[in-house]
């Protein structure tokens, strides 16, 4: 691989990680919020009730307004569930849409560099094709060669096969209400299948991810995929040096 394709695909992933931690860290505050307002509606000298319509201009009024008013047990029950479980749903669909978008950009300078003569119309149907049948990932691992020393190749494929699940998640809190269709659920068995015996306790088949096919995520789960997305990456900013 040439030195400037190297530096040029490094400094993709290295933008994307710098989204990342972006992302997060508006996460994080969000979540802080939660606890400073839990703390906050928990103090008995604080008596409220929040309307959540009340300072939208009057211009921006609904006719008739939809209004809807909180007092302090019924803020606190919102901010411990629904809204916190709103973030982590937030992060998961953000920070795995930046790493599609990341792996698109790569695909997209990989087909450049190796399809002489590409059409713009032959580049937009790859690309809009890029994660069907794993094309955009059996293309990435054939051009840019990359290997685990101990293992060439098979790393690789299995670190895709994990983020792989993690879109399947962002589909079904996506379009499902994170409830997982059984095409979802197809796709989780056919990774599962394909892994090898010794890192099946890695799949999400074996994870607390989703209880009933209902995609369930908590503080720890939506660490453990933060954890996850970070050294996906990070691990393609160290390769490209």
């Amino acid at each position: 691989m040439k030195q400037e394709l190297s530096d040029n695909l490094q400094q993709i992933f290295l933008r994307a990680s710098i989204r990342l931690l972006d992302d997060y860290t508006l996460s994080a505050l969000m979540i802080n919020s939660c606890y400073v307002a839990i703390e906050r509606y928990s103090n008995p000298k604080y008596k409220v009730h929040l309307s959540t319509t009340a300072n939208i201009p009057e211009n921006l009024r609904l006719d008739p307004e939809v209004e809807i008013k909180l007092e302090n047990q019924e803020l606190i029950d919102k901010y411990s569930t629904n809204v916190m479980l709103k973030v982590y749903e937030q992060y998961v669909l953000t920070s795995v849409s930046i790493i599609d978008a990341n792996f698109e950009d790569v695909y997209e300078l990989l087909l450049r560099e190796y399809e002489i003569g590409i059409t713009d119309k032959q580049m937009s149907d790859k690309i809009r094709n890029a994660w069907t049948n794993d094309n955009l990932i059996t293309y990435f691992i054939d051009k840019t060669n990359l290997e685990d020393i101990t293992n060439p190749q098979r790393q690789l494929k299995a670190a895709f096969d994990r983020y792989k699940e993690y879109r399947i998640i962002r589909h079904a809190l996506l379009h499902n209400k994170g409830i997982l269709s059984d095409k979802h659920i197809r796709q989780l068995d056919e990774i599962f299948d394909e892994t090898d015996e010794d890192s099946k306790f890695k799949c999400m088949k074996n994870l607390p991810f989703y209880t009933d096919r209902k995609v369930e995520l908590t503080r720890d789960r939506f660490l453990s995929i933060r954890k996850f997305l970070y050294q996906f990456l990070d691990y393609y900013v160290l390769a490209f040096e």
